[in-house]
């Protein structure tokens, strides 16, 4: 029998971290994701842990502890987009059920939390559509692509590999004419070169950045640092860069914006005039309030009568979208 009670959950915003803690923290989420019974979501925005019976902490910050019926609430409300800076974000659909698979596939998933996973990404599936938000729904890849390429930038850099890195480099050259140039720095040298040639861009190592911002009329970086990347130094020889700091947090000096002809955007500057409309927050709220208490109400009639049964990992876990 599929036993809610017995789910427990953890969120920090990593906003709040020092640079430090921050090395701390992607320690600590590493070795869970090697050991823990449980989902591991890791973002640019948060980390959080979901699991069946006690879920540990790590050792910086003092994040959000969840049990039961505020756990489901919670995992609902982020598969909406409800709780992330950029309401009704799309993105966080990938990473949610991406961050399921690999746990079910690293060590397996309780039937409780394989059944709340599924359903709360069908419920942010349904508030994005009721909320007016499913065809506007972004990404932040796809909102820091967009102000790297105001203006009419033609050379672009864009620091880092890893999922956020990857995605807004692709979504330059979706939107971007063909005679922008990009140029992926990473510090994995195959990793950095399949992902330059698979968007029709050039490659670099990393220790190559700071010789070339003077060639770049914007750049993105998103990488996990201990420290930020870039200094007031780095830039100053710069004659005019947009600089978009997508690190968490950040990879760059923000005093860099006092040097004249520099201007640094973080994710709050890119949040600024994109939020949706008070009625369509609303709605999106409503519908996730609606589509947890329908959820629990349904979990509650079916434990009397009988434990759904378990699915399997790969067929659900990759088709929990559609469900």
């Amino acid at each position: 029998m599929i036993r809610l009670d017995d789910l427990r959950g953890w969120s920090l915003r990593r906003r709040s971290l020092s640079h430090h803690d921050q090395r701390a923290l992607s320690q600590w989420v590493d070795a869970q994701r090697r050991s823990a019974r449980g989902v591991v979501l890791s973002t640019c925005e948060r980390v959080e842990v979901y699991s069946e019976g006690d879920s540990k902490t790590p050792p910086v910050g003092s994040g959000l502890r969840l049990a039961g019926a505020s756990m489901v609430h919670h995992l609902f409300r982020v598969a909406a987009g409800a709780d992330s800076r950029l309401v009704g974000e799309s993105a966080i659909v990938s990473q949610i059920r991406n961050a399921a698979d690999e746990a079910q596939l690293r060590i397996g998933l309780g039937a409780a939390l394989t059944t709340v996973v599924r359903a709360a990404l069908r419920a942010g599936r349904i508030a994005r559509a009721e909320s007016g938000l499913e065809g506007v729904a972004q990404s932040y890849a796809r909102v820091a692509a967009r102000a790297a390429l105001r203006g009419g930038s033609l050379r672009i850099g864009v620091v880092g590999t890893g999922a956020l890195g990857a995605s807004t480099a692709r979504q330059i050259r979706r939107l971007s004419e063909k005679r922008v140039s990009v140029v992926i720095f990473g510090r994995h040298h195959a990793r950095t070169a399949a992902l330059a040639e698979s968007i029709n861009a050039s490659s670099a190592p990393l220790s190559a950045l700071r010789s070339g911002l003077r060639h770049l009329d914007s750049l993105v970086s998103a990488v996990s640092v201990s420290h930020p990347i870039l200094g007031v130094g780095d830039l100053e020889a710069t004659t005019g860069i947009r600089v978009i700091d997508l690190g968490s947090p950040g990879n760059v000096d923000p005093r860099v914006a006092s040097i004249s002809g520099v201007e640094r955007l973080d994710i709050d500057d890119l949040m600024r005039g994109i939020d949706p409309s008070d009625s369509a927050r609303a709605q999106l709220d409503m519908v996730v309030e609606r589509e947890t208490q329908r959820f629990l109400s349904y979990m509650d009639s079916a434990s009397t009568r009988h434990a759904p049964r378990i699915w399997s990992a790969r067929r659900d876990l990759t088709a929990l979208e559609v469900a």
